[in-house]
Order: structure tokens, then sequence, then C-alpha cells
């Protein structure tokens, strides 16, 4: 019985997907579903901010491979929906902003709100994320972050602030109903603040009490340092230490 319950289940979830490719192709072929490519380059800025929001969808980002542009984005889009640019330069420093326009976001199989994108290698970032729902992959290990605000909704979420670091970092992280992972070096000292708020669970393996901060084992012992205030609201926070 138990084996004739689990073939329904796998035949329910090929059914669901099948009707999400159909779906998607419809979306395409009816121009709602649109797709695009942006570059912003630096001009002239040695450093940069670059906020990001997005009402809903799945946002995903890395470390590109130019160094002369800031960002470089793969964008699928409800067309109501479209992402926004707004960039500046004053001085040495670049401003970008990036915004979803409109309500038309995330759909049960089929993201008509993909962000894809490339942050430029080896000029330090203050980045700022608020995703209201969906899913988000925030691969930082080769960027060059000193800054991270992070307000993450309903969903997923991945910060990954493991490998090298050359730059100390400082910011805050929320989960508001949804769970995040942050992942973190393990040769560089890490402080950990705010996980005494919220409801959610907190999971911390690999670090220890410090008053009322969490740290791991190099902290004090490194000039580079990643001091994170992460709050959960009804959602899940797990911190990862990478070797």
């Amino acid at each position: 019985m138990k084996r004739t319950y689990a073939w329904i289940a796998v035949l329910a979830l090929a059914t669901v997907l099948a009707g999400t490719g159909c779906r998607r192709v419809d979306l395409v072929e009816s121009g709602y579903l649109k797709t695009d490519t942006r570059t912003v380059a630096l001009e002239g800025a040695t450093e940069a901010q670059i906020d990001l929001t997005m009402g809903a969808g799945d946002l995903s980002l890395k470390a590109g491979n130019s160094s002369t542009e800031l960002l470089r984005g793969e964008f699928e889009y409800a067309k109501d929906s479209p992402p926004e640019f707004d960039y500046d330069v004053s001085g040495t420093r670049g401003i970008l902003v990036v915004r979803q326009r409109g309500s038309s976001g995330w759909r049960m199989g089929t993201a008509t709100n993909v962000w894809d994108l490339d942050i430029v290698r080896g000029v330090p970032v203050d980045l700022r994320v608020t995703l209201g729902a969906g899913r988000g992959n925030l691969d930082l290990r080769d960027v060059r972050v000193t800054g991270l605000d992070a307000t993450m909704g309903a969903g997923e979420t991945i910060v990954d602030l493991s490998g090298a670091r050359t730059d100390s970092v400082s910011g805050r992280i929320e989960a508001g109903a949804g769970s995040i992972k942050v992942r973190v070096p393990s040769d560089v000292g890490v402080r950990i603040t705010g996980h005494q708020d919220g409801v959610g669970d907190f999971t911390a393996n690999g670090f220890k009490n410090d008053g009322r901060a969490l740290v791991n084992d190099a902290w004090g012992e490194t000039d580079v340092r990643i001091e994170l205030q992460v709050i959960r609201g009804v959602g899940e926070i797990v911190l990862e230490i990478v070797d």
C-alpha cells in the first residue's frame, strides 16, 4: 500500500511538472514573459553600493569575470514587472539601484521573475538586498563585499560568505517567515548578534557564547572579521562554518 501511494505521488508530481513546462511556453509565446540582458559599467567608480529589491521571485548573484562591469544580469520577468535601473557615480563611489516594478511575482512552478546577476570582481561593494518572497542564492565567496544588509520575507535563501576574504564585513541579515542559511569561513573571525530575538529555529554549530554574541574559534585571531546581526521572526536561521 505504501508503494502504491509513493507511485501516486510520483505521477502527481510528474503531471504538475509537465503542466508547468506547458504553462511557461504559453507565457513566452503570449508575450507575457520577457527576457533581457543588462549591463552596468563602473564608469570610473572604485567602490560601489548595490541595492536590489525584488517583491517576489528567484534571485541569484555571484562574482562575475569582468573588472569594468559593476553588474551584468540575465532577467526573466512578467511584462508588467520589469527590473528598473538607476546608477549614479559620486566621486569614487558608484550607487546602483535595481528594483522590480509591479506586483506580478513568483508563481508556483513558474518563476516569472528570475534575476541571475554577476557582480564585479576586485571592487569593494556595499550590498543591500530585499526579497519579499521566493528563493535567494547570494554567492559572495569571490565578491569584495564590505557591507551587507539582507532582508528576506518568505522563502529560502543562502548567503555564502565563505572563501578567502580580504576585507572585513559588517551587516545585518533578517529572515521573516522564511529560512536562511549563512555560510562563513573557518579561518576568519566571525561574531554574530541578534540570535536571541525571534521565535524560529536558530542553529549555530561550531560557535560559542561570548556574552550576548556568538563567535567562532578564529574570533580575535584575525585582522579581517565578519560581524553580523542575524535576526529571525518566525523563520529559521542556520549558521554553517566552511573550512
